[in-house]
């Protein structure tokens, strides 16, 4: 494979989601819930408490707004369509709470063969949002004074990466500025072809395994350069941890985060396709075709995504984290700081624009991180003082283009919380469509909020461009990108990433 990949690579999980707030990819302004700010959410079932399939308990215009917004996420009422339809999610469960009051949903459907409705209970593939709590047991290290920000590679795992390669620190981990390979790249040369996605992602994998094909691809940044999303990094990242402490991940998160994070009883870190208990089916649309992605090892992801969890545990970590239950608010504040001005990663957290107002009138900030498997995608994010949180997930992720309607219940959800000024809701720019665009083709105009550097356009826009994948074997066929295991699919996030270039 050459180093076009790498040019190639999109933003992932935590860069793209700072553009839930773009204006350029947003749906129409919709100002029912807290659009003064003063209009309280309603209270009804925490998701850590066993809820029937459809909430709300109330049947006030804020419970019906959100209601609503979630059932037009799996049926688009413009199609008509129901839930696992082309153009419509299959599953989708939201919640938000702060000192207003909560709110809690569900719509869509768990299984398309049971037909069984979503309850707030059940588990889902959090995937990415590992890499935040594997970050928080690495800068524990730092805490104790075991470890340092400049702590590199060489120095715990002599010979695992290539040469100079080995000074990559702990800190360029954490805030994917290693420049090291997006190793999925070397296993999935086609990002459109769910056999080979199927056929790659149902094995069983050593994380040893996964850094030995990422060393076979081009390093194209130099270490600490620039922001470069890798799934590659929390591998390694993981795999330091490991070594230190002599324990598995596993283990360490039933021992230094869950128990500290509320109990996080229904989370785990996965280790085998199968999820016990009730929970979405891993569905994705590629190239308009419905695909069960349930085979799927966890192993794939290993240490950047290997995480079964629920709604009300997801928030729960980022509560506890936010609030010093797991680090020190100083260490908390490093991990909010992007690595890149401007840019929205910082080590292990982004930084989402939120539609509650700053203490300058302008939009504020919420902490989180997303997640995000080839069906799944889910999120959570809270206020830097814990007071505000909210969680949405969702199945039947569409490649290479799907709905967008999911960042009207984010940005809904923020203002129903505010306690302050409640911004309103972006609207679409003039002739710029609300649907995201296939990745390869052509990008949209910029927003003009920049998120991190990551890829540039391929020398034909719309087309492309031959390759060599890691055995010598030529492609034209789309590659795989950081961002196709991202939540979101917004033209903006790629070319703001290719205007950085």
């Amino acid at each position: 494979m050459t180093s076009r990949f790498r040019r190639t690579t999109t933003i992932a999980t935590a860069a793209s989601l700072l553009t839930l707030a773009m204006a350029s990819t947003a749906q129409a302004a919709d100002p029912t819930p807290g659009a003064s700010g003063t209009t309280p959410a309603t209270a009804s079932a925490s998701p850590s408490q066993t809820a029937t399939p459809r909430q709300p308990a109330s049947k006030s215009p804020v419970a019906g707004t959100f209601q609503k917004t979630l059932d037009t996420m799996v049926a688009p009422a413009a199609k008509g369509g129901a839930p696992g339809e082309l153009g419509a999610y299959v599953a989708a469960m939201g919640h938000f709470e702060s000192p207003k009051g909560s709110w809690s949903g569900t719509a869509g459907v768990a299984n398309l063969s049971t037909k069984r409705q979503p309850a707030l209970t059940d588990q889902f593939r959090g995937a990415s949002n590992l890499k935040p709590m594997v970050a928080v047991l690495a800068l524990q290290e730092v805490e104790a004074g075991r470890w340092k920000l400049d702590t590199t590679v060489e120095s715990v795992l002599p010979g695992l990466l290539p040469g100079d390669y080995g000074k990559v620190t702990l800190k360029q981990l954490l805030s994917h500025t290693s420049g090291i390979p997006e190793y999925m790249a070397g296993y999935i040369p086609n990002a459109t072809d769910s056999k080979t996605i199927l056929m790659v992602a149902s094995k069983k994998y050593q994380p040893e395994e996964l850094i030995k094909v990422a060393r076979q691809l081009p390093w194209d940044t130099k270490p600490g350069e620039k922001h470069d999303y890798s799934n590659t990094n929390y591998v390694v990242a993981g795999m330091m941890v490991e070594k230190i402490t002599g324990k598995k991940i596993s283990t360490l998160l039933k021992e230094r985060i869950f128990p500290t994070s509320g109990g996080m009883r229904s989370s785990y870190y996965s280790e085998k396709p199968e999820i016990s208990g009730n929970h979405l089916t891993d569905y994705g649309f590629y190239q308009k075709k419905r695909v069960d992605f349930t085979p799927d090892h966890p192993s794939f992801l290993s240490h950047a995504g290997a995480l079964v969890t629920t709604l009300a545990d997801l928030e729960s970590f980022f509560h506890a984290l936010a609030t010093g239950k797991l680090l020190k608010p100083e260490t908390v504040d490093l991990m909010t700081q992007p690595i890149d001005e401007p840019g929205s990663y910082g080590m292990g957290l982004i930084r989402f624009t939120d539609r509650c107002a700053g203490k300058d009138g302008k939009e504020g900030v919420m902490i989180g991180h997303s997640g995000g498997t080839f069906g799944t995608s889910s999120f959570g994010m809270v206020s830097r003082d814990g007071t505000r949180r909210l969680s949405l997930v969702f199945t039947g992720r569409h490649h290479p283009e799907g709905p967008d309607t999911f960042k009207k219940f984010i940005w809904d959800a923020q203002r129903a919380t505010c306690t302050g000024k409640a911004l309103p809701n972006p609207a679409p720019a003039p002739g710029k469509p609300t649907k995201p665009a296939n990745p390869s083709a052509t990008p949209t105009a910029p927003s003009a909020t920049a998120s991190s550097p990551s890829a540039t356009p391929s020398a034909t826009p719309g087309k492309p461009q031959p390759t060599t994948t890691p055995s010598g074997t030529p492609s034209t066929a789309p590659q795989l990108r950081s961002k196709d295991l991202s939540v979101l699919e917004i033209p903006d996030s790629l070319d703001n990433a290719r205007r950085s270039r």
